[in-house]
């Protein structure tokens, strides 16, 4: 049984030799080797700059008769003061009697209602907002309804179109006590104007509030009523400054006439003397109650009980 088995194994092992070719051996079949996988590197994501905001004017309606109020909102405005107005297309000028100024806070959002009124030259109109600076302006259209196109204001004609001199520029100290003692203080800004053109002025102004050389707190315009020729009148702003306002606080402005603009300036020394009194007050406080504490206690003589 062994030796069949013997016989059987030899048997295959011949026929194996004979089928491979002549001068051949068989070849053993081998896997091919594997192939590294090398993890690839993540791209790093580059976030795009944020595109800067650019200022908007949008209209809650496209229409409006003379008169009557439209709502303009703002958008993408850097944070200060700027000046709504009812202007003309082109070189015309702007309704500037009608103007009203409004302050955006950081955000860059806000609006104000305006008055449509029919600019010097007629329209097409728009409502144009600019910054005080006039750095940045922007604008959207507006149709003024029952407006006859290139019909000239009533008395475009025969209004200045230069802003009146200014003559003097004072800032009033708040008299109260309050005020001394570091509570808020609310001065009083007199611009004396003078119309030394020929034809009657319509003014307005903006005032702005702060610390340096380029005050930005709002301050509410005051109301100017026109000029007549050869008039010299002092307009009186109250100014507020906040509590504990140490130091020199610059207030700006500027008189505004059919578009072209007269600067003023003038500063105060705010200095209130209550927080120092104060302060005086708790030190010798403090120095009187250390004395006291450090001071030696007389000594009482000692009395022998008797036993």
């Amino acid at each position: 049984m062994r030796s069949l088995r013997t016989f059987g194994r030899a048997a295959g092992a011949f026929v194996a030799v004979a089928a491979t070719p002549a001068g051949a051996l068989p070849t053993p079949v081998t896997a091919p080797p594997p192939v590294p996988v090398v993890a690839a590197a993540p791209v790093p994501v580059v976030a795009a700059a944020p595109a800067p905001a650019v200022p908007t004017v949008t209209l809650d309606r496209a229409e409006a008769r003379p008169g009557g109020r439209v709502l303009v909102r703002l958008a993408g405005w850097p944070a200060g003061t700027v000046v709504i107005e009812v202007c003309g297309t082109g070189p015309a000028g702007c309704a500037v009697d009608s103007s009203v100024q409004t302050h955006l806070a950081g955000t860059g959002l806000g609006g104000a209602a305006l008055t449509a009124a029919v600019p010097p030259g007629g329209c097409p109109c728009q409502v144009r907002v600019t910054t005080l600076d006039r750095r940045l302006t922007a604008a959207a259209p507006l149709a003024l309804t029952g407006d006859r196109g290139t019909r000239p204001a009533p008395a475009a004609e025969h209004w200045a179109t230069v802003p009146p001199v200014v003559t003097a520029v004072a800032l009033e100290r708040d008299p109260g006590w309050w005020s001394r003692l570091g509570g808020p203080a609310r001065h009083t800004l007199v611009v004396r104007l003078r119309n030394d053109g020929t034809a009657p002025a319509a003014v307005t102004m903006s005032v702005t509030v702060g610390r340096g050389d380029d005050p930005s707190g709002f301050v509410p315009p005051p109301v100017v009523p026109d000029l007549a020729v050869g008039e010299e009148r002092a307009v009186r702003v109250p100014v507020s400054l906040p509590a504990l306002a140490f130091g020199t606080w610059t207030v700006e402005g500027r008189v505004v006439t059919a578009g072209a603009a007269a600067p003023f300036r003038a500063s105060v020394e705010s200095r209130p003397w209550g927080p120092t009194a104060l302060l005086g007050v708790a030190v010798v406080v403090l120095l009187a109650v250390e004395l006291l504490r450090r001071r030696p206690r007389p000594v009482r003589p000692r009395r022998d009980v008797a036993r």
